[in-house]
């Protein structure tokens, strides 16, 4: 089944993606209460910064030029938030579903920067098929609920 992608729905997506940024600190395992913790605290600031985003590369006639702007300046920004996501290491009854949720903002990542390669590939955006499906399940079962508002 194909289920196109929003803009909205991008925008929530990397909020998620932003929501893990952080470092655990020696490498050592989180538990539960500060994973979470470091995941709500950061979420309400990359809501912000992709609300800037949004505003500076899209209008209120989203166009597949104005998509293709979007992913431009996002994709870097995503390459240093995915890294920053492989240092935060949740509690170890998480871990599964943490790799899930990460293999997820890749896929998001790299639709995104297809989008950047042109009009073309970002009007893609509209018709492909979500690459994070299971974005709301992961969240909530990683107990991320100022992510899953965001």
């Amino acid at each position: 089944m194909r289920r196109s992608i929003s803009i909205p729905a991008l925008v929530a997506a990397a909020a998620l993606l932003l929501a893990g940024c952080g470092d655990s600190g020696s490498g050592a395992r989180l538990d539960n209460a500060e994973f979470v913790s470091r995941a709500d605290d950061v979420c309400a600031e990359a809501s912000t910064d992709l609300e800037e985003l949004v505003e500076e590369h899209l209008d209120e006639n989203v166009t597949p030029s104005g998509v293709q702007r979007w992913a431009e300046a996002s994709v870097s920004r995503l390459n240093r938030l995915i890294a920053d996501l492989e240092r935060l290491r949740p509690p170890a009854e998480k871990e599964a579903d943490y790799r899930r949720y990460l293999e997820g903002f890749e896929r998001l990542r790299d639709a995104i920067q297809r989008a950047s390669t042109s009009e073309t590939a970002a009007e893609r955006l509209f018709t492909e098929e979500d690459p994070f499906p299971d974005a709301d399940e992961l969240t909530q079962k990683l107990g991320l609920d100022e992510c899953a508002a965001a």
